[in-house]
């Protein structure tokens, strides 16, 4: 008789808080590079790169997540970049400044209710020169801010240990009927989406 022993996994997980941030190495999102959740969008990079996977220039981001205000008014969205900068909130286009510049604040509002969460998306690029990537707001109750890690949620549930995996590139792979595919290198978060 064979014995067979099962054994449970477990991990211990913390949620955070935070945007998915996409990393590209290009100006329009051309090669994914590193995703990562970044608790805030507070960068000052200035002539470095953001990771060692980037260039110092010619790079894109994009945060994609939700917002959740603590009151019932209408926000003013504020970015502080150099260069380019895209946000919306709620699917609406509060802001577009894509063309090269250098730091500079843009603005646009909507009203939000309290507590409920809002989709948020911020599209970045840094062209040459020094990179500055900010997303603030304010509010007649709120005082202008970088909008805190409290208020900001991924739109996967992540957790501190979430995994992010790179498949190798499939050069050499021949598939059943001895045809080598084409090479690809693909990117997955291991998450659950909401």
């Amino acid at each position: 008789m064979d014995l067979i022993t099962q054994t449970a996994i477990t991990t211990s997980s913390t949620l955070v808080n935070g945007l998915q941030a996409d990393y590209y190495e290009g100006r329009n999102f051309n090669i994914l590079r590193q995703t990562k959740l970044n608790p805030t969008v507070n960068f000052l990079w200035q002539a470095g790169a953001p990771s060692s996977s980037l260039p110092s220039d010619n790079f894109s981001v994009r945060w994609t997540g939700q917002v959740q205000p603590k009151y019932s008014e209408t926000y003013t969205f504020y970015t502080n970049s150099d260069d380019g900068i895209k946000l919306w909130v709620n699917g609406i286009p509060l802001i577009d400044n894509w063309l090269p510049h250098e730091a500079t604040e843009n603005s646009g509002t909507i009203t939000l209710n309290a507590g409920q969460l809002y989709t948020i998306q911020l599209e970045y690029y840094d062209l040459v020169g020094d990179a500055v990537a900010q997303l603030m707001w304010s509010s007649p109750s709120q005082t202008k801010e970088i909008i805190p890690q409290s208020q900001l949620f991924p739109s996967s549930i992540l957790s501190a240990n979430s995994v992010l995996e790179t498949a190798k590139p499939a050069a050499s792979f021949i598939d059943s009927i001895g045809i080598n595919t084409l090479s690809v290198t693909m990117t997955r978060l291991t998450a659950t989406t909401l």
